[in-house]
């Protein structure tokens, strides 16, 4: 009999010690939970703000493009008139230069602009690839935490029968 009681003292002990290591090991899956999708957040506004540059960057390639264009008409125009209006070459010829200056200007900004797209584009994928793997770490940890809390109720249901036996 009071070999029974010890080993069902042993039992309740070893029950207890073990939801206790299961409620430490809920709690790190919690933190490591809330940690990743903090992480995720955090990533998310990364890639927002990226996105939110990538769009200013394809509307400044755009208005580069179309100055481009208007350059360039501009430039053909002032081509004709000086063939046609000898008495204003001189003038013509100062907005040609003016123009092939804004020209060079506009195309180097739309290069610069591309340049910073696709090392956008870069970095998107990149935060696309961390989102993913913090994504799935998150996934990870709400299974890790639903499998401790099974893991704790059926502790508890084992820690309630030796009570029972111990109550008996």
């Amino acid at each position: 009999m009071e070999e029974a009681k010890r080993h069902l003292e042993r039992d309740n002990n070893s029950f207890r010690d073990q939801l206790d290591e299961e409620r430490v090991s809920r709690g790190n899956s919690e933190r490591a939970s809330r940690k990743a999708a903090a992480e995720l957040e955090d990533t998310n506004s990364r890639l927002n703000a990226l996105n939110a540059s990538i769009g200013k960057l394809e509307k400044a390639k755009r208005r580069a493009e179309t100055d481009y264009k208007t350059a360039k008409k501009q430039l053909s125009d002032s081509q004709k008139k000086e063939s046609a209006e000898e008495s204003t070459r001189g003038n013509l010829e100062s907005e040609v230069r003016r123009l092939k200056t804004r020209l060079v200007d506009e195309q180097d900004r739309a290069a610069d602009a591309e340049s910073d797209r696709r090392r956008s584009e870069v970095e998107i994928n990149k935060l696309r690839d961390e989102v993913k793997v913090l994504s799935d770490e998150l996934q990870r940890a709400k299974a890790e935490a639903r499998q401790a809390s099974e893991e704790r109720q059926e502790l508890e249901e084992r820690a309630k029968a030796v009570a029972g036996l111990w109550d008996k």
